[in-house]
Parts: structure tokens; sequence; C-alpha cells
């Protein structure tokens, strides 16, 4: 499955396949990475704000029969048959959520697309029906109404709770939550944006003097808000009072410990009053204000992975390696590796040369064989680390487009940055050698 993008901010053009468990993002400054990846984490959120509209022509069951029996049955063929009208509704839902999503009111959305390609062919939206995975019975309330939908064979059984309906509202509650049921439900995600420094050291004080409450931020005419991501992190990062009640699978509890561990070499805390502190065994807790540029850049990956994760869940990073010493930006690479085998899906945005060849590194290291281990444990790769190039994906980000990269066995190239350490090693060696040597 994949998501085409059009005419958003720098992106002209962008098809990201949804499937990977592992996706890259590279290329110059200011050419849309961070646009595709509001885009692609807006899809857990449209329905959050109610944004799925204009659903008159979608007529997939009869209302009589519904309200009537408090159920009905909604075949694969007829939503099939309505490919075109739901392609649209999806298109213009994400359209009217994309200033929000960007933070700004004036954000020109009049031309901008984006919908799922298998809106494209009948064929394929069968097969994403067909293939259709979420938990079988789902429950929305919406208008009033308390609405259930589970996938049996080829059809979708719609239930109402027969003391709680609503006839007036009972298209458009049913016809709405059908489709986010069908195209925007699943695990949360998650984004760490590449402002989580700031985030972490000024949340508290950027919520008490710019929010009226802890639900949004002030609301003005032509008025520039942070944008949704920004806000979700800073409101995380006030609310933290109440991380130490949230239970997560023990395995990513482990995750944050070896993050601790071999990268960040002591722990984090969160006292009663949400103030995170760290320490180690020759540090008292430090306030994280006072803490190393790398604490605080991976402070937020600790307490998503202590308090947070959950398996199917999709995790974005803008530039893991923000303030990271090469050494520990491969850790990071091996940690985000061993992170999406363990069930999260990963996209991430990165400018670091480090991060895309310790991937390449681990694509080679899937091959089996006596040579591979040996190479293994002499330079201390794990095998949870090591990727299948089919849970790969790569993308190139320029001049407006995202240009898919071949993943292989061998890894993938990223062009723009060997150019530029081609030419800054050309550059090096000729002035040395003309100014310096004989």
């Amino acid at each position: 499955m994949k998501l085409i993008l059009r005419n958003i901010g720098k992106i002209k053009e962008a098809e990201i396949d949804l499937d990977k468990q592992l996706t890259v993002f590279f290329g110059p400054n200011n050419n849309g990475k961070t646009y595709v990846s509001y885009c692609l984490y807006g899809l857990s959120k449209i329905s959050d704000f109610e944004r799925i509209r204009n659903v008159d022509d979608l007529n997939f069951f009869n209302v009589d029969e519904l309200f009537r029996n408090g159920s009905a049955k909604i075949e694969f063929a007829t939503i099939t048959s309505k490919r075109i009208e739901l392609k649209n509704v999806v298109n213009n839902s994400f359209q009217k959520f994309l200033p929000e999503l960007f933070g700004n009111s004036d954000f020109d959305n009049s031309k901008s697309q984006i919908y799922y390609n298998f809106f494209d062919n009948d064929n394929l939206l069968n097969n994403y029906l067909q293939d259709f995975n979420l938990p079988p019975l789902e429950v929305f309330y919406a208008g009033g109404n308390r609405i259930s939908f589970e996938k049996v064979n080829n059809f979708i059984n719609v239930e109402i709770k027969k003391d709680n309906i609503k006839n007036k509202n009972l298209k458009l509650d049913t016809t709405m939550s059908l489709i986010e049921y069908l195209f925007f439900e699943g695990e949360p995600s998650y984004f760490l944006p590449a402002e989580r420094i700031g985030v972490a050291v000024f949340g508290k004080e950027l919520v008490l003097n710019r929010f009226q409450n802890t639900s949004g931020i002030v609301k003005k005419e032509n008025f520039t808000s942070y944008s949704l991501i920004i806000n979700e992190a800073i409101q995380r990062q006030f609310q933290m009072t109440n991380l130490q009640t949230k239970k997560v699978d023990e395995e990513f509890v482990l995750l944050a410990v070896e993050l601790e561990r071999e990268i960040l070499n002591g722990k984090l805390t969160v006292n009663e009053a949400g103030d995170a502190f760290y320490s180690n065994e020759n540090l008292e807790p430090l306030s994280i204000f006072s803490s190393a540029s790398t604490i605080k850049s991976l402070s937020s990956l600790v307490f998503y992975l202590r308090y947070f994760a959950a398996k199917g869940q999709t995790l974005f990073i803008d530039e893991p390696e923000i303030n990271l010493h090469p050494d520990n930006q491969r850790k990071i690479a091996r940690f985000l590796a061993k992170l999406s085998n363990a069930g999260i899906k990963i996209f991430l945005s990165t400018h670091s040369d480090y991060l895309l060849r310790e991937f390449n590194t681990l694509l080679m290291l899937n091959k089996s064989s006596d040579e591979t281990d040996k190479l293994m444990e002499k330079y201390g790769f794990k095998k949870e680390e090591v990727l299948s190039h089919k849970s790969v994906g790569a993308y190139l980000f320029k001049d407006g487009f995202a240009k898919e990269i071949e993943v292989t066995e061998t890894g993938f190239s990223a062009e723009t940055i060997d150019e530029t350490i081609s030419e800054q090693n050309k550059a090096f060696n000729d002035i040395r050698w003309t100014l310096f040597e004989d």
C-alpha cells in the first residue's frame, strides 16, 4: 500500500510505500522530507479531528434496515463500486486537515492531493479490503450512535446498540465511522521532531505561555501556530507527571534501559512534578535542563519506549543523529534497526552518512554464511539488528520529488551524500598535495 502526495509545500510529487518496516528519507535541506513525514503521521490523526465529511454520495447500506434491525452487511463489492467517491472523500479530508497539521491557517492546500494508491484501481482496492487485518471488532462513538464494525469474509458487519440508535444522523455517523475504520484507524503513531531538544528544555514554559489549556493552542485569525506534531510534543512534556502510571510491553522497557546504558551511560527518571532528571553511578540526579545535549536529544525516545511503545505502532524520527558523535550515530542506527525488528515501524529522515552506511552494513549481514557469523562476532553486531532488504525503504528527496531508491542485499546508494563526501575528499587532497607536498 502506498500513499500518493502531490503539491504539498516543497513536494511536487511523492509516492511512499507504507508497508516497509524501516523507511529512510534523505537528501538536501528544504526539499520536503518533513512535509511528507508530517502527512504520513497525519494518517493516524485525521479521525481525531473529525475531518471525514462530504459523504452524501456514499450509499453503502439501507439506512432504514439498519435503523430497524440494528445491523447490516456491507459487501466489499459495494465498497469497491464507490472507489472514485471514496478517493475524493479521503483526499478532501486530507486537504482540510493540512493547515492544522502544519500549524498554518494560510497554508495553500487548494491544489494538494493525498490519497492511497489503491483508490486508482478496483483490484487494488479489493485486495486491500481482503488483506485488511485490523482488530475484528472496533467501536466508534459518533453523533450519539454507538457503532461496531467487524470484518467477516467478504463483507463488513455493522451493528448499533438498539437502545441508542438515533435515526437523524445514522447515515452520516455510520459512513464516517466506516471510512475511519477502513482507512484511518490502527495503532497510534508517535513523532519525535527535530525540535525535541527545545521541547525537552522549554516544554512547560511553552505550555504556560501559549496554551489556554493542555488541549490546544490559542487560536487567532491568520495566526501561524506550532504544527500539530510540535503541539503534541509540548503537551507530552507538560503532562509527564502521568508517565509513571503507564505500562507497556516489558520488551520495550528493556530497550529503553539498553539505550540508556549503551549511549546515554546513565538513567532518566521523572519525579512527581513531571520534571526529568539524568543520573549515573558517578552523578547525582541532574535536571535535564543541565544535562548534555545528547541526553536531551534522546530522552524523548527513552520515554517513548518506557511508557508508550507497543507492537504495530509507527514511530517517526527527524534526524536521530542530532548532537551525536559518529560512534553514537552508528549505535543509534543499530538500535533503530533492532527496534524495527521488534515490531515498531519506523520512518526517519537523516543527513548522516554514518547512519546510512550502518544500515547498509546491517543489510549485508543478512546473508547467511559462516563468514557472516565470524564478521558479526569480530565487529560486535547482533542478530536482532540485522535488516532484510525486503523490509527497508529508501527515498531521495530532491527538486520537489521523492525518488524511491532500490534497496538490495548490499544496501542502497545515498547519492547526494556520497557526492558531497567525494567532492570534499577531492578538494582536501588537491589542496594538501598542491600546497604542502612536493
